[in-house]
């Protein structure tokens, strides 16, 4: 599991094929992950009807194993998950579980998946999306399914209301977390970014959690530039939903925009671009030349190769992905003038 909110987002997907929900039958969706902020909430992502969301608690791992289930789908190749379903009783396994005390594959369909983790070169050779893997390791046929999170409350609509101008933010999601030094735009390049984006009209707005709070200081001095400060997911969702096209690296906030469908441009340079499903919504944006670290947390050359995405490239990824969101708004309401 990369991160917990791509879980639980894939997982969303699922759903909307698998329309077991549809017939009344109870989905049980238990998520875990070593970051104590994601178990707090990536669960609530998840919509009501579509399962029955949990947090992984002592009474949630005995109702469990106690259970026997109609199937047992892990889709993290993560031990601690791949020991729970090792030990649930289920009628179907999809995914993985534990063997000698090992995660692996549960069958043929889970192969795949379980070789892009372990073997560098045979996952740059990759093109299938993530979506698409966790679809074959199903067995469900992808057919475009798009990320199914619940709606953003009220609440959380207006507090958005109250950071984000009306019709022309662009959001800024400036982190990529400590652990992944390696993705890390420079400030320098957010900056510029950041003029480019005012000179065109638009109002670039910074978006971002704890560890994000020092960077957005520098920035918001040095341009005077929104900045939104720390919110609940809640909050932070119904911004990114708000908002006319996200910039970010491949964070949270990329899978929340997805799951919003506003446009994305996504700054990539250590994944196989192959990997991200974007619906038709927004471009990535990577290095000319492929990096040397693939999956690094750390450059190992010092080449650095995120610094080689330049703020030009990026301010003209926003322009055209508003470019195509405008041409997909009009073509939707040309069809329902005809259709009416």
């Amino acid at each position: 599991m990369r991160t917990c909110a791509q879980t639980v987002c894939i997982i969303s997907a699922t759903a909307r094929a698998d329309r077991t929900w549809k017939r009344g039958t109870a989905a049980h969706v238990s998520i875990f992950s070593q970051r104590s902020d994601a178990i707090t909430h990536s669960p609530d992502l998840l919509p009501a009807d579509a399962c029955e969301a949990v947090h992984p608690t002592a009474g949630t791992l005995a109702r469990i194993t106690q259970d026997t289930w109609d199937f047992c789908w892990n889709l993290d190749k993560d031990p601690e998950a791949c020991a729970i379903a090792a030990s649930t009783k289920a009628m179907e396994y999809r995914g993985y579980t534990l063997r000698d005390g090992a995660p692996y594959p549960v069958d043929e369909a889970a192969w795949h998946k379980f070789a892009t983790g372990i073997d560098n070169p045979y996952s740059r050779r990759n093109r299938q999306s993530y979506v698409q893997e966790i679809f074959d390791i199903t067995g469900l046929p992808f057919k475009g399914e798009e990320y199914w999170l619940r709606g953003t409350t009220a609440t959380a609509r207006e507090r958005a209301a109250q950071f984000l101008p009306k019709d022309s933010a662009i959001g800024l999601n400036i982190g990529a977390g400590r652990r992944w030094p390696s993705r890390i735009w420079p400030v320098e390049y957010w900056i510029e970014l950041i003029k480019l984006l005012k000179g065109q009209g638009l109002q670039p707005v910074l978006l971002g959690g704890p560890e994000e709070v020092e960077m957005s200081a520098r920035l918001v001095d040095a341009t005077g530039c929104l900045a939104s400060g720390v919110q609940s997911l809640e909050t932070f969702y119904a911004m990114i939903e708000r908002c006319q096209c996200i910039v970010s690296a491949v964070t949270m906030a990329m899978h929340l925009a997805i799951g919003a469908r506003t446009p994305l441009v996504l700054l990539n340079n250590i994944f196989n671009r192959y990997e991200f499903e974007l619906y038709g919504r927004g471009e990535i944006v990577e290095p000319p030349i492929p990096c040397d670290c693939y999956y690094s947390g750390v450059c190992r050359t010092g080449r650095k190769c995120i610094n080689e995405i330049s703020p030009e490239a990026v301010f003209e990824a926003v322009l055209r992905s508003l470019k195509a969101a405008d041409r997909a708004e009009d073509s939707k309401h040309l069809g329902a003038r005809e259709a009416s």
